[in-house]
């Protein structure tokens, strides 16, 4: 590879790093202050993600890799969609860091992100006073497979599942980097 192939390629590993972890940022805060995980910053995400692995290498291997893990990042979250454990938006973020870091990033950020969802969701039925309730609750959708139904009189005990999303992520990324195993644009 020429030096020019080269810097192009640091230079979109630059931006894919730069995108990821505004992209973290962003959503922790809209998640944890407002609820949301916006489309404004998971869309132009997935794209961006899904461009910088098509300009540093085209129509290949790595590129599918991509686009593959935006679709095993988004199915397996869509599946908690439907039970209602997680919004819209965490499924379009999990695509999004599938689409950005790929398939090998997010196969190693799952378990990071289900242990920091599970802590928060403790923490949250701790904090409202809710535990066993909450415990029977998701042990009830376990045993049934059937979606959560709102209890009356009560607000939803909820999750900032975005903001776990990318706390494990950002986790993984460090995890990672110290390794020096991070998957990047220029290191697949």
């Amino acid at each position: 590879m020429s030096n020019d192939g080269r810097q192009i390629l640091e230079y979109l590993t630059l931006a894919q790093q730069v995108v990821f972890f505004a992209l973290m940022t962003v959503c922790t805060y809209t998640d944890i202050a407002k609820d949301k995980v916006y489309n404004w910053a998971t869309l132009p995400a997935i794209v961006l993600g899904l461009a910088m692995w098509f300009i540093s290498h085209g129509i290949e291997r790595v590129f599918l890799n991509s686009i593959i893990a935006l679709l095993v990042g988004g199915g397996l979250f869509f599946l908690f969609f439907l039970f209602r454990a997680v919004g819209a938006g965490d499924v379009k973020l999990m695509m999004a860091v599938g689409a950005l870091m790929g398939l090998q990033f997010l196969l190693f950020a799952l378990l990071p992100i289900a242990i920091i969802g599970a802590l928060m969701a403790v923490g949250v039925m701790i904090f409202r006073r809710r535990l066993i309730e909450g415990l029977k609750s998701s042990a009830k959708i376990l045993v049934t497979l059937r979606p959560k139904k709102a209890a009356e009189g009560k607000p939803p005990l909820t999750v900032p599942y975005g903001a776990a999303i990318a706390i494990g992520s950002m986790w993984t990324w460090a995890m990672l980097l110290i390794s020096n195993q991070l998957p990047t644009i220029a290191k697949p």
